[in-house]
């Protein structure tokens, strides 16, 4: 029996030379069981980190839509994730925790799943373990994989399905059994059930079926295994008109018919906001340099240049595949950052390039074979092998504060502290995401005050909201129908319900989001609420925020908006404090007030005022001066620093700041008022007079400012 030699790499046919590289014929190489083995471990010890951070219960965002969905089986925001949702409702079942850490455990999972696959991928290309391990290690702690591994929401599950996608080309680019090929059309199929972005994926499957066999690409036969493969894997879309004939709790666009069914799932209620985020070059260059900052920052900067050396090598390997995952990111990139208006620092918005910085990770990958081929045999080739392994350590340690989640309980103590102090027979509005799906968790998922109607403003636009509270609460009276406008349903609830419900708004109501459903001007502030019909006391009422002070715990945007919202509380406690010349009272609120939030500008004045009060004029200049190195570009700071230097007779200093005040806005009657008195001190009249004369030119009906400056003219 002869024995059977290893066939070589076979090359393109030379025919001159040229700059483009010599595309290898792919060799059918199965991946041994060790490598498999690698794979498993490397799954578990990214799980085994991921479940170390991860959220102990409720997050905001999206998390409290899809765990209360997950949890009663109803229908998520659009595009319904009905895949999505039922994993999570499996994982309720688990007797571990809160139903919250239950369903977290999903994107932890999901997220290790898609790091193993990406490693399989890298080893598709590379047949190097180490490497592929530290490839998919890199992805696995990157900046924003390693964060959206942690709550609850659709993205991790979203990286999964795009490695899948990509393994399952790769493995048939190999084997070219139409087997593959049509297990990556279902695989894809089952992908849209979870989140539309990866019809990003579809120029490249294009390409890369189209350069290996355009037969295949165009073969009736071929093509139409592939659309019914891609169809049964879209089997899941059935669940929702299943659950939308049940009438779920949660029952986003009632997908009970064919119209109502292809609007959920096409995202059809975003169609007027999508696309406008770059309408405009100033947009456009915000959008794109934010991106960059993003690229740049998901493997740190230390092995950024490992990425762009990875395209170079990849360049000289496979020019297919190196064309093939510029595609995946041109098309994720591009669609992503059209689709909708980047908010800095949401991780929605960062996650839609999950595809994107996969691939990043997969150039890294040919990056340090690239380094690795470089170094000569012997000793320094076993070190590198030891220090490639350690690479993911680097986004590792620079990312796990931000990804660290295993005490964030700002948005479960949140939604607690609104429903805390609420009477029985109250009602509460809200506007904002982070107010409404916390409060959907805490009521229907853990039964917390049931008694309260919430309405959400923002989904007062859709009847089966509307629907679905007056039927759980059928004494809410409604006398208009749930089509009409919404500032009508807002208007019409508050007036026909105002004298059976105690009515409550959230905080977001005295910023005036939004204009069509303003807060009655008669509502007053009762805790971190408004109430229409209460009386505002000025007592303290004692709210739980776990962790809000640890500076170990990471706060994302709605974290601290809702500091700030805590913050906005004891500043008004503190203002009332002053009203009634209670001052230590209203120092105490007012330090709590700038504990919870230094960026608020008005609590350094108000602060200074009360130290000022006190004649505790140190105080005052301190705080007043740690607020001038944060807000240099108030007038309000320096004002009041010249006003406390007023009270300690240091006119000079008064006079300094009063002129960087005016530096600032030279149309501020108050400070040539306070100017005017100031030079009027030092003995310099006519400098007062005409401070004082330019104050009662741009504030003539002042009679403060009258009288001053008869004081100085000796009338």
């Amino acid at each position: 029996m002869t024995k059977k030699t290893k066939q070589k790499p076979k090359t393109l046919r030379k025919t001159e030379k040229s700059w483009m590289p010599q595309e290898q014929a792919v060799e059918t190489i199965p991946i041994k069981g060790r490598e498999y083995l690698w794979g498993i471990l490397l799954f578990l010890g990214v799980l085994g980190c991921y479940l170390h951070v991860v959220t102990p219960t409720i997050g905001f965002s999206d998390s409290g839509d899809f765990i209360t969905c997950a949890y009663t089986l109803g229908i998520a925001h659009p595009t319904g994730y009905p895949t999505w949702t039922m994993l999570g409702h499996l994982l309720t079942y688990l007797p571990l925790s809160n139903i919250g850490m239950r369903v977290n455990l999903l994107p932890c999972i999901s997220g290790a799943l898609a790091v193993m696959l990406v490693y399989f991928c890298l080893l598709k290309l590379t047949r190097k373990v180490v490497i592929s391990i530290a490839g998919a290690g890199a992805f696995a702690f990157s900046f924003t994989h390693f964060r959206v591994s942690q709550i609850a929401d659709v993205y991790s599950l979203y990286a999964t399905f795009a490695a899948l996608v990509i393994l399952t080309l790769l493995v048939w680019r190999e084997t070219r059994k139409p087997f593959h090929l049509y297990l990556g059309a279902f695989v894809y199929g089952l992908a849209f059930t979870n989140h539309l972005l990866i019809i990003t994926l579809f120029p490249a499957i294009c390409y890369l079926i189209w350069s290996i066999d355009r037969k295949a690409l165009f073969s009736v036969h071929t093509m139409g295994r592939m659309t019914l493969f891609f169809f049964l894997g879209m089997l899941p879309y059935v669940y929702l008109p299943i659950r939308g004939f049940c009438h779920p709790l949660i029952d986003w666009g009632e997908p009970t018919t064919i119209t109502s069914f292809l609007r959920l799932i096409t995202g059809g209620i975003y169609k007027d906001s999508m696309f406008k985020g770059t309408s405009s070059p100033a947009q456009a260059w915000e959008t794109w340099g934010y991106h960059f900052y993003l690229l740049g920052k998901q493997f740190t900067l230390y092995l950024l240049p490992l990425v762009l050396l990875g395209i170079w090598k990849l360049y000289r390997n496979s020019l297919q595949i190196l064309i093939f995952l510029i595609l995946i990111f041109l098309a994720n990139t591009i669609y992503s950052l059209g689709l909708q208006k980047v908010i800095q620092g949401l991780i929605d918005h960062e996650s839609y390039h999950l595809p994107s910085f996969m691939v990043m990770s997969i150039l890294l990958g040919y990056g340090i074979m690239a380094v690795y081929d470089w170094i000569e045999q012997g000793a320094a080739k076993k070190v590198a092998i030891y220090c490639f392994t350690l690479l993911p350590i680097i986004p590792l340690t620079s990312y796990y504060h931000q990804a660290d989640a295993s005490r964030y309980f700002f948005a479960h103590d949140y939604g607690m502290n609104i429903l805390r102090y609420m009477p029985e027979k109250a009602m509460l509005f809200n506007q904002v995401d982070y107010n409404v799906f916390p409060l959907w968790y805490l009521q229907y998922v853990e039964n917390v005050r049931l008694d309260i109607p919430v309405f959400s403003v923002l989904f007062l636009t859709r009847p089966w909201y509307v629907d679905r509270l007056l039927k759980l609460y059928p004494e809410v009276q409604l006398t208009c129908k749930s089509t009409v406008p919404y500032s009508e349903i807002f208007s019409n609830i508050i007036n026909n319900n105002a004298n059976d419900f105690r009515i409550y708004f959230t905080h977001d109501f005295a910023t005036q989001r939004d204009a069509n459903a303003p807060m009655p001007p008669e509502a007053v502030k009762e805790g971190i609420l408004y109430s229409l019909q209460g009386k505002s006391t000025g007592e303290e009422l004692t709210y739980n925020y776990r962790g809000i002070f640890d500076p170990h715990i990471y706060k994302e945007v709605w974290a601290n908006e809702v500091t700030g919202v805590y913050g906005y509380y004891y500043a008004w406690l503190g203002q009332n404090a002053l009203q009634n010349n209670e001052f230590p009272k209203a120092i105490s609120y007012l330090k709590k007030a700038m504990k919870f939030d230094k960026n608020n500008v008005s609590y350094y004045p108000n602060l200074a005022l009360a130290y000022n009060s006190q004649k505790k004029y140190t105080e005052a200049l301190s705080i007043l001066k740690e607020g001038a190195r944060i807000h240099a570009d108030k007038v309000e700071i320096w004002y009041s620093l010249a006003t406390t230097n007023y009270e300690m007779a240091q006119y000079d200093e008064a006079i300094s700041n009063l002129q960087k005040a005016l530096s600032i806005n030279p149309n501020n009657a108050s400070v040539y008022d306070l100017l005017g008195i100031c030079y009027h001190f030092k003995g310099e009249k006519q400098q007062a007079i005409d401070a004082l004369q330019t104050s009662l030119r741009l504030n003539p009906s002042s009679q403060e400012t009258m009288n001053h400056l008869r004081m100085v003219q000796g009338q």
